[in-house]
């Protein structure tokens, strides 16, 4: 994990498991997690804030394999009192 002002990288390795759907690819939900955690990590290291996620949109675009790396950029857009608004956009490595 690195962080470059408003952003933070991370990246990780997709391994044989559970988690892969009947064609070896990753499954969405998964996916879907991955960006949860790396938005939440980008707003608790770039502004030291908890919480929870109350509403995610997602657009697949292409499939993830196992063996390929996926690089998440997370960034914060918005921040307020209560909400802090995140986008994170995920990369084939």
């Amino acid at each position: 994990m690195k962080q470059n002002g408003r952003k933070l990288f991370s990246q990780t390795t997709i391994l044989r498991g559970r988690v892969i759907a009947y064609s070896g690819t990753l499954h969405g939900g998964c996916l879907t997690a991955l960006v949860d955690v790396s938005t939440t990590m980008a707003g608790v290291a770039l502004r030291g804030a908890t919480g929870m996620s109350t509403n995610m949109h997602v657009n697949f675009i292409a499939p993830v394999k196992v063996g390929e790396t996926v690089r998440m950029d997370s960034v914060i857009t918005k921040s307020g009192k209560a909400l802090v608004y995140a986008r994170s956009d995920l990369f084939l490595k």
